[in-house]
């Protein structure tokens, strides 16, 4: 009896964790429980059953409010039924929150023309940011000359 469990080593707040789990061999179908564990308790948790020899995912919904306070985070997968089973990862947290596209409205601006911009702020699950964000832009410039 075999599996193989594959994920991130990253998580972010609010995203769904990709797992992806394969039965290579067992006895019968094997429910899979994949476990978001920090100081020993349980934050997120998802559950599948999975029968051997097909690749399957188990998707993880990681809680909106993840932070370095509240210790090391692990991924903790298990199997029962056709085949037993237990591991446990460490998992990295990635704070990164908010995302940014900046669009200007020419490609290629000559001296002295105004260059107009516009920010729009995400989430990582694509959805508008609406709280504030303070933007910096440096401008440096490139001087050619020929020889």
């Amino acid at each position: 009896n075999s599996y193989i469990v594959v994920a991130p080593k990253t998580i972010r707040p609010s995203v769904k964790l990709q797992i992806s789990v394969t039965i290579l061999q067992a006895s019968s179908d094997v429910q899979v429980q994949a476990d978001l564990v920090a100081d020993s308790v349980v934050r997120a948790t998802a559950k599948k059953t999975i029968a051997a020899g097909a690749p399957n995912f188990i998707q993880l919904q990681i809680p909106d409010r993840l932070s370095w306070d509240q210790g090391a985070y692990s991924l903790r997968v298990s199997g029962s039924g056709g085949l037993t089973f237990s591991n446990e990862s460490t998992l990295t947290v990635n704070q990164k929150c908010v995302s940014m596209f900046v669009q200007t409205d020419k490609g290629i601006y000559k001296p002295g023309q105004t260059v107009m911009m516009r920010f729009i702020a995400y989430k990582p699950t694509l959805l508008p940011y609406d709280g504030s964000i303070e933007v910096l832009i440096t401008v440096s410039y490139l001087i050619l000359t020929e020889t």
